[in-house]
């Protein structure tokens, strides 16, 4: 079910930031970032800082923070970033495999030209920006003629950390080179994304089921008495990422609903509902 799918996102994101955090200097031994001097020897990831990495889910948890993003969606966006992260590093950490093959859905996915030398950080920041951009679920909104804070934030830093690394050493060619197979990397991912079934589900319509054991919408306002419950089809509709299904982890299920004042399914939901 759904709080499966969450339940794998801290870990993900975990496990690929300390991998990227991994890291430690800014320059190679040559004092020249991506000198051609290098031949087709592409520094590898662990001779840069994390900086990039963190900016960037910082960048998407200040969006889902500031958009509002109810946790199902705020657990796609993280989980989807930070496979984004990994796959536009992994190329330059020897011993790592890419997930291509590994997570549901997602194929082989491109591999670097051996007669190029790539800047791992620049491949990054242009990964990001198109999948940040192209995968992320703004909110709905009437009117589109001025751009949103997270649109702003997501679409500049990319281009931000690309100018850094030029003013750092990075040589044209090299961050041209470099953003070409990001966007290799970004068509792959953005179409894998798309494709797990959230734009199915997050617009479909859902008619709440009637009984006296079943969820009805609680609140005040007028919007709260007629409000569905945050993504009723999302465990139904969207692909996992690593499970063959969400039943795999499915729990048991509760007591059977009763108002018999001595039922467990009673004594439970009164012990909620004395909670302060």
């Amino acid at each position: 079910m759904v709080v499966h799918h969450r339940h794998l996102v801290p870990c993900l994101a975990l496990s690929i930031c300390a991998v990227a955090s991994g890291c430690t200097g800014e320059t190679n031994d040559d004092g020249d970032v991506g000198s051609t001097s290098q031949a087709v020897v592409s520094p590898n990831t662990d001779t840069f800082p994390s900086t990039y990495a963190r900016q960037w889910m910082t960048n998407l948890s200040n969006s889902v923070k500031g958009d509002r993003i109810h946790p199902v969606v705020a657990a796609r966006t993280y989980s989807y970033g930070a496979i984004a992260i990994y796959e536009a590093l992994v190329n330059g950490m020897p011993g790592y495999r890419s997930l291509g093959g590994q997570v549901n859905g997602l194929g082989q996915m491109p591999t670097p030209d051996a007669n190029k030398v790539y800047d791992w950080p620049t491949v990054l920041a242009q990964t990001m920006r198109r999948v940040s951009m192209e995968t992320y679920v703004f909110p709905l909104r009437l009117f589109f003629e001025y751009t949103t804070n997270t649109e702003a934030s997501l679409d500049e830093l990319g281009p931000a950390q690309i100018g850094h690394r030029l003013v750092a050493g990075v040589t044209p060619q090299v961050s041209a080179d470099s953003i070409a197979f990001g966007n290799q990397l970004a068509d792959k991912l953005v179409a894998w994304i798309n494709s797990d079934g959230y734009s199915v589900a997050r617009f479909k319509g859902w008619v709440p089921p009637v009984g006296p054991d079943k969820w009805v919408p609680t609140g005040f306002s007028d919007t709260d008495k007629v409000a569905n419950p945050e993504e009723p089809w999302f465990g139904q509709l969207v692909r996992p990422i690593v499970l063959t299904s969400p039943d795999e982890c499915k729990p048991p299920p509760p007591p059977p609903f009763s108002t018999d004042p001595s039922s467990q399914w009673y004594i439970e939901a009164k012990e909620v509902y004395d909670t302060e």
